[in-house]
């Protein structure tokens, strides 16, 4: 069962290539649109937040090439994207197709429902302190974390198309829970299918 996207809430997602794959991978939070400014130019705001905090974690050979903002009810709500196509500024080996940074969604809910994850492709920062066993170091995940709080504070303190939050949404009707942190796992995740569209 796939996501529902209530009304006044939104699927963020970014999808980016890399050199070597012409197939998009994606990564997704929801959004609390109930205080959102300018929601159909929204995706500027996604692709600026990728950009500042994001793109020089992520290889050279990694392009931002579209960022997608689909709108609640999930039936009928618009979907809106930008096309920044911007290449990431990090120099470090990237990592194998099948991998990516695992970052957990934490809220102030307990539960399986209370948590959610994504997988970020893309990031070659960790290349320098990564072993055979694909594990990074703390450092470097703590890294991560800050850039990940940074998208968030970034998204509610815009007031141009903002101000958004990030939340967890669920596959049932109940309401999307806050995302109160984001904390990245030192091992690299090999799941896939959840890197594609």
């Amino acid at each position: 069962m796939g996501l529902v996207i209530p009304d006044g809430f939104g699927l963020a997602s970014w999808h980016t290539k890399t050199a070597l794959d012409a197939e998009e991978m994606v990564w997704t939070v929801g959004l609390d649109l109930s205080s959102a400014n300018d929601i159909p130019n929204l995706p500027t705001l996604l692709s600026g937040v990728w950009e500042d905090h994001l793109q020089a974690l992520s290889s050279t050979i990694v392009t931002l090439v579209r960022t997608v903002l689909k709108v609640g009810p999930s039936a009928t709500g618009p979907t809106y994207e930008d096309a920044p196509n911007t290449a990431g500024t990090d120099g470090g080996a990237l990592l194998p197709p099948n991998c990516a940074v695992l970052v957990r969604k934490l809220t102030a809910h307990g539960g399986r429902k209370g948590r959610g994850r994504a997988y970020l492709p893309g990031i070659s920062d960790i290349s320098g302190s990564l072993d055979s066993s694909g594990t990074f170091s703390t450092a470097e995940a703590t890294v991560i974390d800050t850039a990940m709080a940074g998208l968030d504070a970034d998204l509610v303190a815009d007031t141009t198309f903002g101000p958004v939050q990030t939340v967890l949404l669920h596959s049932d009707s109940t309401t999307p829970y806050f995302i109160s942190s984001w904390v990245t796992s030192n091992k690299i995740a090999t799941q896939r299918r959840r890197l594609r569209p």
